[in-house]
């Protein structure tokens, strides 16, 4: 897993960052370009690395209020006008070895917690593997950044 950068430019659409001390995230594109415009310091990255704290004087994660959305991030000082808001999805991460080692395919199916749509992509898991290949699964929480931003 990829460490979170520092830089939103170097932050890539759809990639799942591992934090510090915080969760799995990840970003979409409207939310890296609204970052770039609004948050040229980053202030809001070293937000999402410090992970959850308490909302009073802290610089990090807090509950978001906006309905579907868990978290969002908090910074002080010049620039903390912004909160990015994160819902948690339901990652599904499928290693897929070919018996002669030298082909690696990694499928990654990622599903909203609260959709339903569970069944669908399992679904989608069971048509795209089609032959006895050795399976690895991995399952994660990651906190998706859609692009939502709210002046508070």
């Amino acid at each position: 897993m990829l460490t979170l950068p520092s830089s939103w430019s170097k932050i890539e659409a759809e990639q799942i960052y591992q934090t510090i001390k915080g969760p799995l995230v990840s970003f979409s594109q409207t939310q890296i370009k609204l970052a770039k415009r609004y948050d040229v310091k980053h202030k809001h990255i070293k937000a999402i690395e410090k992970g959850e704290v308490s909302p009073r004087g802290n610089i990090g994660l807090v509950p978001s209020e906006k309905e579907g959305y868990h978290l969002k991030s908090k910074v002080l000082g010049k620039g903390g006008n912004y909160r990015f808001h994160g819902q948690y999805i339901y990652c599904s991460i499928l290693n897929i070895e070919s018996n002669n080692d030298q082909q690696v395919e990694i499928l990654t199916v990622c599903l909203l917690i609260h959709s339903g749509l569970h069944q669908l992509g399992w679904l989608l898991l069971q048509n795209y593997i089609k032959s006895e290949e050795e399976n690895k699964e991995a399952f994660y929480m990651v906190l998706y950044f859609t692009g939502l931003m709210t002046e508070h």
